[in-house]
């Protein structure tokens, strides 16, 4: 449930004028971005960016592994208005980048046990073994998935995942949540006075699981809101 409180207590890391641009990723050591339009590193306690060792090229950086030795990269090579890609990987401190299978998706992310990919292509979310074998579909939702990465719950469990609805009565994107499996597909439990209006979209759990942050888009602006779990009435 979003909670009314006192502005969480934030530090300042980078102060370079380039813009920053996400995903912010990190291994625990080091912090991942795009400054300018080049991809960097750094320390997670702030310091001067530094060139990222990793070659990638025109590839964007989607997620890290969760033992911090790989990248998992989008290659958008298909040209169509799609905005697909190949998906790819490669090693952290440099190496050459290898592609998995044949999978084209628009987002992608790797489970906290880092035993799968979870991705979406077009109207569906699939699922991978990590090396990119075993491809499933387990959820069609008949509306657009916009190039969001899905989030793996902390116990690699269950899903949330962006969905455009784009009809006459509903443009707004929502979050869904859903089994890994693919079952119990349903809208992120919102409070009774969350207002219709308003959009879901992206998000990611803290490694603890207790919160989920995301993002909600009314009236012109964009809010951060943080999801505890579980709710105050589960407990």
């Amino acid at each position: 449930t979003p909670v009314d409180s006192a502005p969480l207590p934030m530090e300042q890391l980078t102060f370079s004028g380039e813009t920053k641009s996400p995903p912010i990723l990190t291994d625990g050591s080091r912090i991942y971005f795009v400054s300018g339009l080049s991809p960097v590193e750094m320390a997670v306690k702030g310091g001067a960016p530094a060139p990222l060792h990793a070659t990638i090229g025109t590839m964007s950086i989607l997620d890290i592994s969760p033992d911090g030795s790989e990248f998992l990269l989008l290659q958008n090579d298909l040209n169509d208005e799609t905005q697909r890609g190949t998906i790819w990987t490669v090693p952290v401190l440099g190496g050459a980048a290898k592609r998995l299978g044949n999978i084209t998706a628009r987002g992608a992310s790797y489970s906290p046990d880092g035993k799968r990919i979870a991705f979406n292509e077009k109207e569906s979310v699939y699922v991978c073994d990590s090396d990119g074998q075993n491809v499933k579909e387990i959820w069609n939702t008949h509306h657009m998935v916009p190039g969001i990465n899905p989030a793996f719950s902390p116990d690699s469990k269950r899903i949330r995942v962006t969905v455009s609805r784009s009809t006459l009565e509903d443009d707004l994107t929502r979050i869904w949540e859903l089994n890994v499996d693919g079952s119990n597909p349903h809208l992120l439990p919102l409070p009774p006075h969350w207002p219709e209006d308003t959009g879901t979209y992206s998000g990611i759990w803290t490694p603890g699981g207790k919160h989920f942050v995301f993002s909600s888009f009314k009236d012109g602006s964009n809010n951060f809101y943080e999801y505890l779990e579980p709710r105050w009435y589960e407990f």
